[in-house]
């Protein structure tokens, strides 16, 4: 009895109809509305990308064989600590804008978003004679544990061309901000499906013109670039009163973007610290073929990974307006659904893989790993799915309610167990090692977390 009711309340809110929302009640049900419809379509929007995934992965390990496709993957990580040239400018705008929801300010809103736009513009343009420089002068030899001139040569365009793509992309990527902020994120998840199918048929056209890496990585790379401009052609229809001008620039705007952005800024450290340094360590310690080996089963783990986060993203933007609003208990009460429903997602995917995971694995790409994983590496993996997710849901919610300073020495010290961890343990164990420091590594920020969560709510809310 207590799931059929459960199940109906979901039903009244999965509607595309807004309820009123000029009372609490009202409110609470508009919020759970938006969060389930973005939860629903991310989850298929997950279904649809793991599809185009189960496609793209061995089209593009066969074409481009493991130790090619192993350099992409570290050049790819690589590429991504370029998101700090904006000093966390995009990710704070996220805050401010939920901020300006909660206060339904949407002169300050368009303000944000505008000196945003202008400040991520103006660094892509500064960026882009460094990312020529850094791509000539990295030592790529060691860096990939490489000496083929070839495969070095190679590192350099790639990381060359990909860099670009993500440089002139960046002032574009604001627009999805506004769809989280808004709590609209059903179109960001739509936009994701058509930049996924413009990467897959980039993967395609790369193939059948036999293309070599550099045009296929650029191919695959401006699939993100054109879903952000899509999105933004249609921002006018959901929120109208959206504007993007000059005269909106200001510093009153930049220092509210900012008061997110620059604790933001130094908490992506050290979470890029934990999450794009592990193909360059496995690299180091390892091999190119073993980078491959572990970014397959990164997938797998990543889809799962989104999976809970399509429940759970959703609510971050809500709980910070209801914490705007001060309505305690829903705020309390949405934090332990979030957190329940994130890891209730996880659980039953991560058993089935402890039976059958190296089957899947050598079905989906047609060869087995270099390593087999085991038993013992699937269960270090469901540890570590678990235990992340966790941390991450804890910590993602102090970050939408702008307590982010706090959480700095936690993910430092995750981020210093994580490596240490695997530059002892992989070549001992293998990639298991991987996970294991992963899920060591979460311990104390989950307790730390949980006790900071709470202690906040009941102060402020108070």
């Amino acid at each position: 009895m207590d799931l059929i009711f459960r199940l109906r309340q979901v039903l009244q809110v999965l509607r595309f109809k807004p309820f009123d929302t000029s009372s609490e009640v009202g409110r609470s049900k508009e919020r759970y509305r938006l969060i389930a419809l973005s939860s629903t379509s991310s989850l298929a929007v997950k279904f649809i990308t793991s599809l185009i995934g189960l496609v793209s992965v061995p089209l593009t390990i066969h074409y481009l064989g493991k130790e090619q496709f192993g350099l992409w993957m570290v050049v790819s990580s690589l590429v991504v600590w370029l998101q700090l040239a904006d000093f966390g400018i995009v990710n704070g705008l996220t805050n401010a804008l939920a901020e300006a929801h909660g206060r339904d300010d949407t002169e300050a809103a368009n303000g944000y978003i505008s000196t945003a736009f202008t400040a991520s513009s103006l660094v892509a343009i500064f960026c882009l004679p460094v990312l020529a420089l850094l791509a000539l002068w990295l030592p790529w030899g060691g860096i990939l544990n490489l000496n083929d001139a070839t495969l070095i040569q190679l590192a350099s365009r790639c990381f060359l061309v990909a860099g670009v793509v993500f440089v002139v992309s960046l002032p574009f990527s604001v627009i999805s901000r506004v769809y989280t902020a808004y709590q609209l994120g059903y179109i960001t998840n739509v936009a994701q499906v058509f930049s996924s199918l413009c990467s897959l048929a980039g993967l395609l056209i790369s193939i059948s013109l036999k293309l070599n890496m550099q045009w296929l990585v650029l191919l695959v790379s401006l699939g993100p670039v054109l879903g952000n401009l899509v999105s933004l052609l249609v921002v006018k229809k959901y929120l109208p009163w959206f504007r993007i001008k000059w005269l909106l620039v200001s510093r009153i705007a930049l220092q509210r973007v900012a008061h997110s952005s620059i604790p933001l800024f130094v908490f992506q450290i050290g979470a890029l610290l934990v999450n794009q340094m592990v193909n360059v360590v496995i690299a180091q310690v390892g091999t190119l073929s073993m980078v491959a080996d572990y970014n397959i089963l990164l997938k797998i783990y990543m889809l799962i990974f989104a999976m809970g986060v399509s429940f759970s993203a959703p609510f971050y933007p809500a709980i910070r307006e209801a914490y705007e609003r001060r309505e305690k208990d829903w705020v309390m009460s949405s934090i332990y659904r979030v957190v329940t429903i994130r890891l209730g997602v996880l659980v039953v995917p991560t058993i089935i893989l402890l039976f059958i995971g190296d089957w899947l694995i050598k079905l989906w790409i047609h060869q087995p790993m270099g390593e087999k994983f085991g038993i013992f590496g699937w269960l270090a993996f469901m540890a570590s799915l678990l235990l992340v997710a966790t941390s991450s849901t804890l910590s993602e919610i102090l970050t939408s309610l702008d307590d982010i300073w706090s959480q700095i020495k936690v993910v430092f010290v995750s981020a210093f167990i994580v490596l240490s961890g695997m530059y002892f343990l992989i070549p001992k164990i293998g990639l298991s090692a991987v996970f294991i420091s992963m899920a060591v590594s979460t311990v104390y920020p989950i307790s730390w977390l949980f006790l900071k969560l709470n202690r906040k709510i009941v102060r402020d809310l108070a």
